[in-house]
This record gives structure tokens, sequence and C-alpha cells, in this order.
């Protein structure tokens, strides 16, 4: 059965009806209910048909935002592909740092981020560990406050200040046998 097939299967025409119900009849991006509304899978896993995914990994979007959205998981994974980051890394980063630069005014997450996706926002904060993944993930909402707080709450604890401590007498000795 092909794709195009598996989509107009009864179960996925229930399962994108029980979706858009849940989700109000509109986007959960723009919150439109005029346009006409389609339900995105947030990520495909190979061999598991459309409508066997958790409520978590489906969402409702307009024709507009799905076409974006779309998009830009075509162009994060023409960028991962070139790189050993996951698509879920490269997009943590991106919104952190858009975070940073105040394009956005926080990120709220409906469920748990990926710990790809929290290893890519503290890489835009310059802060990361199995620590940083375990405070994020039962995390919610997010400011560019919250992130800097937990940037200094890492930065001030012994350990990291040992490692950095090791960074920089590093880069000394680099630089100490560099000749002009």
């Amino acid at each position: 059965m092909s794709y195009a097939d598996k989509l107009r299967d009864p179960r996925w025409q229930r399962r994108r009806l029980e979706i858009m119900e849940r989700d109000g009849w509109a986007c959960v991006n723009c919150g439109s209910s005029t346009e006409t509304l389609n339900v995105d899978h947030k990520c495909y896993v190979r061999g598991r048909d459309p409508w066997e995914y958790d409520d978590s990994e489906l969402q409702t979007l307009c024709q507009p935002c799905h076409s974006a959205v779309t998009d830009w998981r075509e162009r994060l994974a023409l960028a991962s592909a070139h790189t050993d980051i996951s698509e879920q890394q490269l997009l943590g980063y991106v919104h952190g740092c858009a975070l940073r630069k105040g394009r956005f005014r926080c990120l709220t997450f409906k469920d748990n981020p990926s710990v790809a996706y929290v290893q890519g926002l503290g890489d835009a904060y310059g802060i990361g560990g199995p620590w940083l993944s375990q405070e994020l993930r039962s995390v919610r909402r997010l400011t560019d406050a919250d992130m800097i707080r937990m940037r200094h709450i890492v930065f001030d604890s012994t350990e990291a200040r040992e490692g950095i401590k090791d960074i920089i007498e590093l880069l000394a000795k680099r630089f100490t046998s560099w000749t002009v």
C-alpha cells in the first residue's frame, strides 16, 4: 500500500479527526481555524503507519504553517546530512539562537524535548552535559533569562570551574609555544 493510500485509510482518517478535535480545530502554531487544516507528524519512524503514532507525535497545522514546517524540516535534514549533528540537535541549537536574539519570547514544550534537542539548545548557550539534559527535560516553558540562569549555575559549580581552568591552561600552553 502506498503512503497516499495509507492517508486515505479509515484508520488514518479517524486518527486525524481525533487530533484536530484535541487541538480545538485550529492550527497549534498560528491559531488559524479558517485555513485548511492538516495533521502533521512531528517525526517519522520507518515502518510505522500514519495512524500508529502517539498523540504527542501529531499536531494540527494550517496549510501555510504545514508547508513552512515541511520546508524547515527539509532544510534541517539537508543541513544535518552534511554533519554528524542530528536534526533534533540542530533544531535545538537554532531555537536557542533565536531565543538569545529575542526572536522568541519563550519556548513552550507540550512534551519533554528530546535529549538531542536539549543538547543543541545548550550548545547555543555554551552549556551542556547530562545535568542540563536532566534539568531541561522536565521544563514546559523556557525563556532567555532561564537559560542564562542555568548557564550561571553551571559555570558557578566547582566542576565547571575546574574544567574551564583546564581549558585555559591548555590554551595558555599552546599560545606560549607559538613563535612569531
